[in-house]
């Protein structure tokens, strides 16, 4: 599909062997060059699309862990809770998008505002959020606590800095977008051209990511570099390293990563991690297939829960 798509109808075979034949003139060894030229400009806008696609949602998932982590805030524990969805259920992609852009929206809006003078007046200045709680020991003073900077808002001379990774995440939300509408609509336009019903392939892989549906009894064909294509080859094996590195290695990534985050963390957390890894370890890949959920499961929980202890409850219940 991608060889008919880029020869523009030609004859594959009559532009391969003038490309293979030796130069008569100037003019074959410049229509050459513009071949080939032209097709590694349509490889890369190919594969820098499907790239894209498959990889543009996992950077807003990352902005917005990173977001989080940078600055610990009540607003954020929204979008790690919307992260830890969005690792877990992949297909609610387009939901996670529209729910992080609404969340991150109004959170630049509510900072903005918070910036001007009426808020400084009637919020700032009279601590409308802030109240002293007492401590038991009546020797200590009381101590200040700002409900609002807790949620995540406070006056700033630099509002860029302060909102500049969600202005960020809002740019990355949008360019994911653009990639997911230019593909199915590109996707469209050659099941017209090519009298054929093409849809995404349901791998994650870089390279052929079509599927091509047969009509009759609604079945898919998979046209992928397979293990024996990836010995023919140096590039045959970068492409088959490229599409199934994690299929084939992932269990062992995910315990490299564990060892990495226990050595790291050193707390009671990196303690059950450890136990985790442990059990995997000293079992088969059947049974930590069968365990593999309920291991899921715990990091689905644990993950928002650690982040909402380091939050800590609002200030004004003076906990």
């Amino acid at each position: 599909m991608y060889a008919r798509e880029n020869s523009e109808h030609g004859n594959i075979s009559h532009i391969q062997q003038t490309l293979e034949s030796e130069n008569k003139t100037w003019q074959d060894t410049l229509y050459k060059f513009y071949f080939r030229s032209n097709r590694l400009y349509k490889q890369i806008i190919y594969y820098g699309w499907r790239f894209a696609e498959l990889h543009a949602f996992k950077l807003v998932l990352l902005i917005m862990v990173l977001a989080s982590v940078l600055k610990v805030c009540a607003f954020n524990v929204i979008l790690i809770i919307l992260v830890t969805i969005g690792l877990t259920l992949f297909h609610l992609r387009k939901l996670i998008n529209s729910l992080t852009l609404i969340a991150t929206g109004l959170y630049i809006l509510a900072s903005m505002c918070y910036q001007l003078e009426i808020a400084k007046q009637h919020i700032v200045e009279k601590n409308f959020f802030v109240k002293n709680c007492s401590e038991i020991d009546s020797n200590m003073s009381s101590i200040p606590n700002d409900t609002v900077k807790w949620f995540g808002l406070e006056l700033t001379p630099n509002i860029d800095r302060f909102i500049g990774l969600y202005i960020l995440l809002t740019i990355c939300l949008t360019f994911d977008a653009i990639v997911r509408y230019r593909q199915k609509h590109r996707r469209l336009l050659l099941s017209v051209q090519f009298s054929v019903h093409l849809v995404e392939n349901r791998f994650p892989i870089l390279f052929e990511p079509f599927a091509l549906k047969n009509m009759n009894d609604d079945t898919y064909e998979f046209d992928i570099v397979n293990y024996k294509e990836a010995d023919e080859g140096i590039c045959n094996f970068l492409k088959y390293l490229v599409n199934f590195i994690f299929y084939r290695f992932g269990l062992e990534i995910c315990y490299i990563t564990t060892v990495i985050v226990v050595s790291i963390r050193l707390d009671m957390m990196a303690v059950l991690y450890a136990i985790w890894l442990g059990l995997f370890l000293v079992t088969s890949r059947r049974f930590a297939q069968r365990i593999w959920l309920c291991y899921i499961i715990f990091l689905i929980i644990s993950f928002p829960l650690q982040y909402m202890g380091t939050v800590g409850a609002p200030p004004f219940l003076c906990f």
